[in-house]
């Protein structure tokens, strides 16, 4: 069957899964960063910490997206793999439903409550930085329900093994927002305001052409007018799959929304040094990051027919070729830490504050890879309990070290991230520990004896 990972070369599959979404990862980084950027080089380094601010208070938003994307996908590619077609479309259409009632109500909370969640949950005192994030989170807001609806779109490929085409319509709407931010910062001087109007615009447009390709692509997910209803044994299992791993991001962002007050006490340079960081970290981790989603979704298909040890094979390869990668990685972001920082217009404190950060995180990645890859087998597997019980640990130790290392050590602004390595350990310990355990093996949702005979989808 065409998207299958069930035959073949463990390492070839994973690899060329994984190829569109890091890709694509890479290019959803983009809309952030070209934001900074260009607020960074055109109008003043308090944008810049506006913009850095909001990300952070965006991926909390965004944390039940991907949260339900998860669930979505690995019920598809367990039923995909188990050629359980007529569950799997009635699955996809219930996480559908449901992404879009859910984007819907943050949308409107996000547009409503963007100045007291910028000021207090975010910790933001300064007068002009705040009416700047105010302004770009309030717009900002709007997109949410079409990322929301992107997302499972592309959850839902990814379980049938199309990781490409998510890749083709983050091009275009990539492009596109990088014209638009262009044309209404640096031509149509609109500031914060532009750059988020740009990221909505091109939000809705890869949203509708996702949705347009997925329904014209496979015939198995044209629901039929009677079908378009929430499901209650399918949503059940999708959230059954999803809720933990909606906590494990929810806790991440969390996490994070305390990291980011704790970086918003040291003043404006270090609030914009940190933007940067964080920026240039999330782009060395998306090799990890996509790795660790196709090594899930290999997982979920293998898993569905039945092939435990086809699974651990994959694991292994892919956790080979991934430190191989990412050792590279790691050595370039270090050298190339000043130039990349200059990249979004900082200088001064802020510059050698954001070269310090990438410096110290660069070989941090190889640990980030260690903890993943393993997480991404229990993910795929069903046994999302562990894995988001794991990922909360992992934050709540590196959220106390950091405010440790203020309050007690007084190690000062550098702490947010010399914390990192305290809380990747722990969560690495802790997976490797039931992955050796072999508990994760019981968590399918389909059994291969239920398994249909192979039907095509497209």
């Amino acid at each position: 069957m065409k998207g299958s990972m069930t035959a073949g070369s463990e390492l070839k599959h994973i690899v060329l899964f994984a190829i569109p979404i890091i890709v694509g990862n890479l290019l959803q980084q983009l809309y952030n960063t070209v934001d900074s950027v260009v607020v960074g080089n055109y109008v003043n380094e308090s944008a810049l910490a506006a913009v850095g601010s909001c990300a952070t208070l965006a991926f909390a938003f965004l944390a039940v997206a991907m949260g339900l994307g998860i669930g979505a996908s690995i019920m598809t590619s367990q039923y995909f793999g188990a050629n359980k077609v007529d569950d799997m479309r009635r699955g996809s259409c219930s996480a559908l439903i449901m992404t879009l009632c859910v984007g819907t109500v943050l949308s409107v909370a996000g547009v409503a409550f963007a100045r007291p969640l910028c000021a207090t949950v975010m910790g933001i005192t300064d007068e002009t930085i705040l009416d700047m994030a105010t302004e770009y989170f309030a717009i900002f807001s709007v997109g949410i329900v079409f990322q929301f609806l992107y997302n499972c779109v592309s959850a839902i490929l990814r379980g049938v093994g199309d990781s490409k085409a998510s890749l083709y319509f983050l091009l275009a709407s990539t492009i596109l927002n990088i014209v638009l931010d262009l044309l209404l910062v640096v031509v149509i001087p609109w500031g914060v305001a532009g750059v988020a109007i740009a990221t909505v615009v091109a939000e809705i447009l890869c949203t509708v052409f996702s949705i347009v390709y997925m329904l014209k692509k496979y015939p198995a997910f044209r629901f039929k007018r009677d079908e378009i209803r929430l499901d209650r044994e399918k949503s059940l299992i999708c959230l059954k799959l999803g809720i933990p791993s909606i906590i494990q991001y929810i806790a991440i962002s969390l996490g994070n929304l305390g990291l980011q007050r704790l970086v918003n006490t040291f003043g404006q340079a270090t609030m914009s040094a940190y933007a940067v960081g964080s920026r240039v970290d999330g782009y060395a981790q998306m090799t990890v990051v996509g790795m660790t989603s196709a090594t899930a979704s290999f997982t979920g298909q293998n898993i569905g027919a039945g092939n435990i040890t086809r699974v651990k094979r994959g694991f292994r390869a892919a956790l080979g070729i991934c430190l191989i990668i990412s050792s590279v990685i790691a050595a370039a972001a270090f050298v190339s830490a000043p130039f990349l920082s200059k990249l979004f217009g900082v200088s001064g404190d802020s510059l050698s504050k954001s070269v310090e950060m990438i410096r110290f995180l660069s070989p941090m990645l190889l640990v980030f890879a260690v903890y993943q890859i393993p997480s991404g087998v229990l993910q795929g597997s069903g046994d999302t309990f562990f894995s988001a019980a794991f990922a909360l640990s992992s934050i709540i130790m590196k959220l106390a070290a950091a405010y440790l290392l203020v309050y007690v050590f007084n190690a000062g602004y550098a702490s947010p991230w010399l914390s990192t390595p305290c809380g990747w350990a722990l969560g690495t310990a802790l997976t490797y520990v039931r992955y050796f355990s072999g508990r994760w093996q019981k968590q399918a949702i389909v059994k291969i004896e239920e398994a249909e005979p192979v039907r095509k989808l497209n």
